[in-house]
């Protein structure tokens, strides 16, 4: 698997824990930006690395629950993974699972 995190401490734990490897630190994965300009370029940077991805494994991203929402609509519980694939300009929820 590819893994990118947030690069908070929470975040990247996280990764190491649930995958075993050294996750790459990604500043669009920190929280949600406020402003609603630097918020929508966070989201556009998002979305840029998730349909430029051409690996053959999975790409991970392990981020905060403002980000899965804004990209989503889904709001995950602690532990939480929601699935998606790129879908038209956003993302299509394709499952979740619990940890």
């Amino acid at each position: 698997d590819h893994v990118l995190s947030s690069r908070y401490c929470r975040g990247l734990d996280t990764a190491r824990i649930a995958f075993e490897s050294e996750p790459q630190p990604f500043a669009p994965l920190d929280l949600l930006q406020t402003d609603p300009a630097q918020k929508a370029a966070q989201m556009a940077a998002i979305m840029k690395e998730i349909r430029g991805y051409s690996g053959s494994d999975n790409l991970v991203l392990v981020t905060h629950l403002e980000d899965i929402e804004a990209l989503t609509g889904v709001a995950p519980r602690e532990g939480e993974a929601v699935v998606v694939a790129p879908d038209g300009d956003g993302l299509k929820v394709l499952g979740r699972v619990t940890f």
